[in-house]
């Protein structure tokens, strides 16, 4: 992503690893980061997602458990101008997950009938 001109921030880098969900995400909502993880406790533990919404959160999470590294970079370098849509047209807070296909859908807020990511 850097060599395609993107500012990356890697959380250990800027904070320290192992720094709790609670210290560093109001630091990367208030810096204005997007987040982009492979944690998928994300989607389906209540209170983790609840710390995203209320943080005013804009994530997207990758969703793959087996995908390598280079695969997980390439996908998400074919899903980044969808991203780039997603973050101009969808308000926060958001989550949306990251296939290794490189495509992209809201998982939250839930999509309106007839709505999908793509």
């Amino acid at each position: 992503m850097r060599a395609a001109g993107y500012a990356v921030r890697i959380l250990a880098d800027e904070l320290g690893s192992g720094t709790p969900d609670p210290e560093w995400l109001p630091v990367a909502i208030e810096r204005q980061w997007v987040l982009i993880t492979k944690d998928d406790r994300w989607r389906y533990r209540s209170e983790e997602k609840q710390i995203l919404i209320r943080a005013n959160a804009r994530s997207f999470i990758f969703v793959s458990k087996s995908a390598k590294r280079d695969e997980i970079a390439d996908a998400i370098m074919t899903a980044l101008p969808k991203m780039a849509a997603l973050l101009a047209t969808q308000p926060a807070p958001f989550i949306a997950r990251i296939l290794l296909a490189g495509s992209v859908e809201v998982i939250y807020p839930a999509a309106k009938t007839g709505e999908r990511g793509g």
